[in-house]
């Protein structure tokens, strides 16, 4: 499964903003870290502020910050508001497979949405800091 650019950008940035909890950020610092384009990072950031997971502050000095904590911030909600994800409870029975595929692919898709409601940034940050622990001390036993 692949999600669009702007969604993956969006959670990056999110992660970046819920990693330095206790300073702003900057559209410049992220996007050099995580190689984004400053203009389209600045969308992203003013959509994300718009939905209400970012707060900003203009200005010198400015940048932005979690809106409400990682721990309430859902994955799914994110990904729902940048993926234009589509399914059907249409079913054609004029064909073979006219109900069942359409059945299939909606079952599937609430698997999807549910998996990605259960899980929070916090999640994803906790998940972060533990490839990180491993990479560190990796780094120590082949040094």
């Amino acid at each position: 499964m692949r999600i669009n650019v702007s969604t993956d950008y969006a959670i990056r940035t999110l992660l970046f903003a819920g990693a330095h909890p206790s300073r702003l950020v900057t559209v410049k610092e992220v996007a050099e870290l995580q190689l984004i384009s400053e203009n389209h990072l600045m969308k992203i950031v003013w959509i994300l502020s718009k939905l209400g997971f970012l707060h900003t502050v203009r200005g010198r000095g400015g940048g932005f910050k979690l809106a409400k904590p990682a721990t309430l911030i859902k994955v799914g909600e994110v990904v729902l508001q940048f993926e234009k994800m589509m399914h059907s409870t249409d079913a054609e029975q004029s064909y073979m497979g006219g109900y069942a595929i359409p059945y299939v692919m909606d079952k599937a898709y609430s698997l999807f949405i549910d998996s990605l409601q259960s899980s929070t940034l916090e999640d994803l940050l906790r998940i972060e800091s533990q490839k990180n622990d491993e990479v560190e001390v990796f780094e120590t036993f082949s040094s």
